[in-house]
């Protein structure tokens, strides 16, 4: 029987990356998603992180999921969507994470 406890804590899905840019904010800052992808080309510019990243989602596509936190914001994987959007990804892998349950759970 599973419990509460034993529940997993996140739910993985495919959403439409249109769904993604339009529901969940894009992390700690207060940044539009043009903002946030100009500020990821930036930092990474030197790095060729991008590049390397583009050329595996290429052979392999999307394989780990962008993690959606309970708050609508993006926890992880602000680089895939980046590529996504760069790419013409249309679905991506999502875990969404529910929020914490209050009260005593026995």
């Amino acid at each position: 029987m599973t419990t509460p406890a034993d529940a997993p804590c996140c739910d993985l899905q495919v959403w439409p990356l249109a769904r993604v840019l339009a529901e969940v904010r894009c992390g700690s800052q207060a940044w539009s998603w043009e903002q946030e992808w100009a500020d990821l080309d930036q930092r990474h510019a030197e790095t060729g992180y991008l590049t390397i990243l583009e050329q595996q989602i290429r052979e392999n596509g999307i394989t780990m999921p962008v993690l959606i936190g309970s708050d609508g914001r993006l926890w992880d994987g602000h680089h895939r969507l980046r590529l996504a959007v760069r790419l013409g990804i249309d679905y991506v892998p999502v875990e969404v994470v529910r929020p914490a349950k209050t009260g005593d759970a026995r």
